[in-house]
């Protein structure tokens, strides 16, 4: 019997194969390796109208979001350069250790993080999202024209992973002050940030690793995230 997560992935591959095929002459496709692996661009309007309407309504908040963003960013950037130092370290002097870094990834094979097709889909759906949205709202909040944007696809002969972008004037971003540039840059991966701590008290995940107590995320909790996990792979 054909499990759920299947159906999901095959259901997926297959509305990106028909989005490319009927909108190919929009297409920009960067060849990675000939015709097996390649990468797919198609732009788009959508959610502009959003982000300019957020970026100006919301302009000094949006703003300063953008300045957060690029403090919070450089910091993570040194805890992070830090970790991997350390987890370097660590492979010499305790091999057996469990990695510190590993690929989620939808196939059960060692080395890999696995997670069911299903959520790993809707994991990357949200985070590009997000991810994008947030860069459009900084850029028009900065009074920068966005462009286009967009949805692409990493391909390995089918179309497999799906992505997002946002096209800002690159004539206007260059001629604005540093500052402005880099919180636009910082936007996207501070709003996935943002966005995973609101999932995290929705779901009530344990926070106590990080200072929170567990009984704070147990009283915000919205849905119990390890039911629906479990049935969702059972299924």
């Amino acid at each position: 019997m054909v499990s759920f997560n299947t159906w999901v992935a095959i259901v997926v591959i297959v509305i990106m194969s028909i989005l490319l095929y009927r909108h190919r002459k929009k297409l920009q496709v960067q060849r990675i390796l000939g015709p097996f692996l390649y990468f797919v661009m198609m732009r788009t309007k959508f959610g502009l109208k959003s982000m300019d309407w957020l970026g100006s309504k919301l302009r000094t908040p949006v703003k300063w979001f953008g300045y957060v963003s690029v403090v919070t960013g450089f910091a993570g950037m040194l805890l992070i350069s830090y970790l991997l130092v350390k987890a370097t370290i660590l492979l010499f002097i305790a091999p057996g250790l469990p990695p510190a870094i590993q690929p989620v990834l939808p196939i059960p094979i060692k080395g890999v993080f696995f997670v069911p097709f299903s959520f790993w889909i809707l994991s990357i759906f949200i985070i590009a999202v997000v991810h994008e949205f947030s860069h459009g709202v900084l850029a028009r909040a900065h009074k920068i024209r966005v462009k286009s944007s967009g949805f692409a696809f990493l391909g390995i002969l089918l179309p497999v992973i799906p992505a997002a972008f946002v096209e800002p004037d690159e004539k206007q971003i260059v001629k604005r002050k540093a500052w402005h540039q880099l919180s636009v840059f910082a936007a996207g991966p501070m709003a996935n940030i943002f966005m995973a701590f609101l999932l995290i008290f929705a779901f009530g995940i344990n926070l106590s690793p990080l200072g929170i107590p567990e009984s704070v995320t147990e009283k915000t909790q919205i849905v119990d995230i390890v039911e629906f996990g479990t049935d969702m792979i059972i299924i």
